[in-house]
């Protein structure tokens, strides 16, 4: 019997397997070598990171020192109650001085003017049918009512009229007039102008 062993065939198989092995093996240390490159990168990366940390660790504890200086070199002011109190009077009592000079200061007011000129303004009307019977004026709102009576009552516009050329009724708007016929004389007309838009504010005042 005879059994025969083809090693030719055996050595041609390893030398097909042998270009495989290689191939895995350069893979391999190819993969090591960048792992290991990537390992150093992210061990410089972490150093540098602890020393940034260190760094402004050391930089945060100066600036608190440095604040802690200066809040014992300038300590924090207390508020002072009476000084405070002090600076809304003056505050005030300025105010209060402005106003009065802004009056003193108003030729046209009648609060520093008085009331004067506008009985001379009355009197200086020539009308006989017209009289007057009360003159009611209020400086602070700066109103005025007039009450009177005439037995002509066509003369009570004439009368207004002479009024408005009057330097100190310039300016005055009359907003009502009310004519009424008196209660004990049949052929006296009684009458009220007025600044007022509404009569019964000046009632209630009255």
């Amino acid at each position: 019997m005879i059994q025969q062993v083809n090693l030719y065939q055996d050595c041609f198989k390893q030398n097909q397997n042998t270009p495989a092995f290689n191939l895995h093996l350069v893979s391999l240390v190819s993969l090591i070598v960048i792992l290991f490159c990537y390992s150093i990168y992210l061990y410089i990366d972490i150093n540098n990171t602890k020393n940034t940390l260190t760094s402004n660790k050391q930089l945060l504890a100066a600036a608190e020192t440095q604040v802690q200086l200066l809040q014992v070199k300038y300590p924090r002011q207390q508020i002072n109650k009476l000084l405070e109190q002090e600076i809304s009077r003056s505050q005030s009592v300025h105010s209060s001085l402005s106003r009065v000079i802004q009056l003193l200061s108003d030729k046209s007011s009648d609060q520093t003017q008085g009331f004067s000129r506008y009985f001379s303004a009355l009197a200086q009307q020539n009308i006989s049918e017209v009289w007057f019977k009360k003159i009611t004026i209020d400086g602070n709102k700066n109103t005025l009512t007039l009450q009177g009576s005439s037995y002509n009552p066509d003369k009570i516009p004439l009368m207004l009229q002479k009024l408005h050329n009057e330097a100190i009724f310039q300016g005055k708007i009359f907003a009502q007039l009310i004519m009424t016929q008196a209660k004990d004389n049949d052929s006296q007309i009684d009458f009220t102008v007025s600044t007022l838009t509404d009569l019964s504010e000046q009632e209630n005042h009255d």
